[in-house]
């Protein structure tokens, strides 16, 4: 670790910064954050301590905003499987014991459902039309059961769109502040 009396430059600096281990989660790729924080405080190109600091703090609400879009498109797919299961489940019980499909059969339906395959998807929506239903329907009333952690991370987005907003409001300021002569990289002072 690089301590504070060997830190001369803005690089040096940058570069002890990057030193902390990643706030990355276990299912995060700490690679991709630090891949995420190099390109940034490139493009902002920081050149005071300060500056780097809320480059980082930057960094850290792109890489949050990142978490939780990711965290929300895992939580809708939950709450629809869920609900989707349930109201299958349910429509499965008024039929006869003759037209019942197995509890295999509706697990199959609501993953296709949700599936990424357009394919599958086609299929499990002609089942559902059987019964009188599209899957828009199915996964509408699915949100009316438990969408407590879509609406969490759906607000934690937005807090953290205005935190982003802010925060590049306040860096442009800072730098729009500096001196003409902290933009120069190489310069001969000439002495009349």
């Amino acid at each position: 670790m690089t301590t504070s009396t060997e830190i001369k430059t803005i690089q040096d600096y940058i570069y002890a910064l990057q030193q902390k281990p990643a706030p990355v989660l276990p299912d995060e790729d700490q690679d991709a954050y630090l891949m995420v924080r190099h390109d940034l405080l490139m493009e902002l190109a920081p050149n005071t301590r300060y500056q780097v600091r809320l480059a980082e703090n930057l960094v850290y609400i792109e890489w949050e905003i990142d978490r939780h879009q990711r965290l929300l498109a895992a939580a809708v797919k939950a709450v629809t499987r869920q609900g989707v299961q349930r109201q299958l489940e349910a429509l499965n019980g008024l039929h006869s014991n003759a037209e019942r499909r197995s509890v295999r059969d509706l697990e199959t339906i609501t993953n296709s459902i949700i599936s990424g395959d357009p394919d599958r998807r086609q299929q499990a929506a002609q089942v559902l039309e059987s019964y009188g239903y599209s899957a828009s329907e199915f996964v509408a009333s699915a949100f009316r059961v438990d969408n407590t952690h879509v609406l969490y991370h759906e607000a934690k987005i937005e807090s953290l769109f205005i935190q982003r907003r802010q925060l590049k409001a306040d860096y442009d300021a800072l730098r729009a502040k500096a001196r003409p002569a902290d933009h120069v990289i190489d310069a001969e002072v000439i002495v009349d």
